[in-house]
């Protein structure tokens, strides 16, 4: 028959044994000890020097006085000294000093929870993965202040000014609108309709915080002749065949018209040299109709300069045109511009 339990090494009493009852206490001792294991303190070198019954120790790699040559043992005191039990990988140890759950692994005690330091990624209410190593889903995510500093800032750090910082805000996991540092170190908020092509909105210059907007509907545009150009009725459009600027392509040179990509307020101007006979008119069209918004071409060759602001809709269009008075009027084509913008 054999003197102790496999697993646990727990004493066994043996046929015709005097004194069982020391066999029987000293394995009771033992699970009281293993059972609901619980330390004082892991990796401890020094017997404590009162020490208390039923406290327990999981002894470091080089223990002395009452514990020397029992290296990686459990100590629990008792009322007739220490008792040293060898642990077992798979146990499971509560170290009541640092608030730990351990596990016995590979002849060590290990932190049951994961270490969150330099871990490989971490998913709350959903999986991370390697190009996402923080995941969250969730209805709202919170960062708030603490009562140190009482503000908070969120940092989005890159490596060099060529790559890229930034937010991008998805629908169905396909980007719409991105904003931060992308390719370099000016500030750019940009938008796209599919998560593919993506229109810059604004570029903030890093070295002078001056704002462009890149995608802003402007236009200017001429008619790349030299002589006169004669316009004998009311309500005719003048012709401008050349666009020196047409950001995003709004202006049609072949109808010298242009028409407006989205709602809001825009800013037109006609510069150039005109003249009439009998004191004619220059205006601007909207979807076909002159504007009240007139000014008067005085007789005689004389520069000119008419500006007029607008609300526009998205798809009206807009020509420069001859008022609604019946007036000969000519303009120098070479010397003539008209040009507008969303302000």
């Amino acid at each position: 028959m054999s003197q102790n339990t496999p697993r646990l090494n727990l004493p066994l009493i043996q046929p015709a044994q005097a004194q069982k009852h020391m066999t029987h206490n000293s394995a009771i001792e033992a699970l009281d000890l293993i059972t609901q294991l619980t330390v004082v303190a892991r990796d401890a070198e020094t017997p404590p020097s009162a020490p208390v019954d039923g406290d327990c120790y999981a002894l470091g790699l080089t223990p002395n006085s009452d514990w020397t040559g029992q290296p990686d043992m459990l100590a629990i005191r008792t009322s007739t000294g220490w008792l040293f039990v060898a642990p077992q990988d798979g146990w499971r140890l509560w170290d009541a000093g640092s608030s730990v759950l351990c596990v016995r692994t590979n002849g060590a005690w290990t932190p049951a929870t994961a270490d969150l330091q330099n871990t490989d990624g971490v998913g709350i209410g959903t999986t991370s993965d390697q190009n996402n190593r923080l995941a969250v889903s969730s209805p709202a995510t919170l960062l708030t202040h603490d009562a140190g500093s009482g503000g908070h800032q969120l940092k989005v750090n890159k490596a060099t000014n060529s790559d890229t910082a930034s937010l991008l805000f998805q629908t169905g996991y396909s980007g719409r609108a991105e904003m931060g540092t992308t390719g370099s170190d000016d500030f750019t908020i940009k938008v796209s309709p599919d998560g593919a092509i993506f229109h810059e909105a604004v570029v903030v210059d890093k070295n002078t915080g001056i704002a462009n907007f890149p995608a802003k509907p402007r236009f200017s545009a001429i008619t790349n002749v030299a002589g006169w150009m004669n316009v004998s009725g009311p309500n005719t459009n003048l012709q401008f065949v050349t666009a020196t600027t047409n950001v995003g392509g709004h202006f049609n040179p072949g109808t010298s018209a242009f028409t407006a990509p989205v709602a809001g307020f825009y800013c037109f101007l006609l510069n150039g040299f005109l003249s009439s006979q009998t004191n004619g008119r220059i205006a601007f069209g909207i979807n076909g109709t002159t504007v009240d918004d007139q000014m008067q071409v005085l007789v005689g060759e004389m520069p000119l300069s008419f500006t007029a602001v607008f609300t526009l809709a998205a798809g009206d269009v807009v020509t420069c045109r001859t008022g609604n008075v019946s007036s000969f009027i000519r303009y120098y084509q070479g010397h003539t511009t008209f040009s507008g913008w969303l302000i």
